[in-house]
């Protein structure tokens, strides 16, 4: 029986010592028995028939193959000169199991930026190995105010931007952790991300299709509103989008009787999907109707999301509002 350091490959913890991912090419892990100074071998794979070297020297990634036998282990980390980095003693194919956690270290001392933000000191780019943070992933910091959890909405060389989940990062901020799940391609999907209440009544002009607008958005998990009355996807994937619009007549307005109103789904201003009704209503006679709209939409990064009317008519413009809509990642 067998058990890998790390699955797939080990990985040097380089963010403590001021270097990441390919810098740490030609450091090195020695290992020996438990609690001495007697080499023992590690195995390249799970099947233990080919011996390690004595010490294991990382790739030009930083990595190694690094598969332990049914013993106890003391590994010593040195950098390239053979410096002693770090000693970790009593490792057996147990405590891997009994240490594994679904929050991961940075191994890296924090630095206090703003209550949704926070620098890694010794990081060069968290977006490379052995980290691969993206927008998506969930952080854990420990502060004085207590421990607080949020999303990655934006991710540059060692600092870190999130959405907090409520309480906030302080200045006391003493530990940083990040989630295993990633934030792009998870395992997981990350649901709902957007939800607009309601939207403010907009004008509609004969035949063209009018954007609709934003007011209450209790819901926003990636900071996805544009500000411009749109979703800016930050994680491509496939998107259901959908909602109600309120489609108000006013007292003069004629000519609307049975023709197609319709609201549309757009993509980057083009519309992915029609919902059309034909007004019931004879000419004239204030009413309301709400059209209900469902699609699933494929996007990339960057791509905007929004919702537009078109009202056929002749006199008074009608009017029409969200009444509610929901933006949401699928798996």
């Amino acid at each position: 029986m067998s058990s890998p350091l790390i699955v797939p490959k080990f990985v040097f913890p380089g963010g403590v010592y001021g270097v990441a991912g390919s810098a740490l090419s030609g450091f090195k892990v020695n290992t020996y028995a438990a609690g001495t100074a007697t080499p023992q071998a590690t195995y390249t794979d799970s099947t233990l028939a080919v011996a390690n070297a004595n010490p294991v020297v990382m790739d030009a990634n930083g990595q190694a193959n690094i598969w332990l036998g049914n013993l106890a282990y003391k590994f010593v980390g040195t950098d390239v000169a053979g410096t002693v980095l770090w000693t970790v003693d009593n490792v057996t194919q147990a405590s891997l199991g009994s240490l594994q956690n679904e929050w991961v270290s940075f191994n890296a001392v924090p630095v206090f930026i703003s209550a949704t933000s926070f620098s890694l000191t010794g990081i060069v780019d968290l977006t490379l190995s052995p980290y691969f943070i993206a927008v998506g992933t969930r952080i854990r910091t420990t502060n004085t105010g207590g421990t607080a959890y949020g999303t990655v909405i934006t991710v540059s060389g060692n600092t870190i931007v999130v959405r907090s989940d409520g309480a906030s990062i302080d200045a006391g901020i003493s530990a940083a952790y990040y989630g295993i799940i990633a934030g792009a391609n998870s395992s997981t999907a990350r649901r709902t991300l957007v939800t607009v209440q309601n939207g403010g009544n907009v004008n509609m002009v004969n035949g063209v299709a009018t954007q609709l607008t934003f007011n209450a958005i209790p819901v926003d998990y990636l900071s996805e509103n544009s500000g411009s009355n749109s979703v800016t996807v930050k994680v491509a994937g496939s998107y259901r989008v959908r909602g109600i619009v309120n489609f108000n007549e006013g007292a003069a307005t004629t000519g609307i009787a049975n023709v197609a109103q319709t609201v549309s789904v757009r993509k980057n201003g083009g519309a992915v999907s029609n919902s059309t009704i034909n007004w019931p209503v004879a000419a004239s006679i204030v009413s309301t109707q709400q059209i209900a709209f469902e699609t699933v939409v494929a996007c990339v990064t960057n791509d905007q999301l929004d919702v537009s009317c078109t009202a056929g008519f002749t006199g008074t413009a009608p009017t029409a509002a969200l009444f509610a809509l929901t933006v949401e990642r699928l798996l």
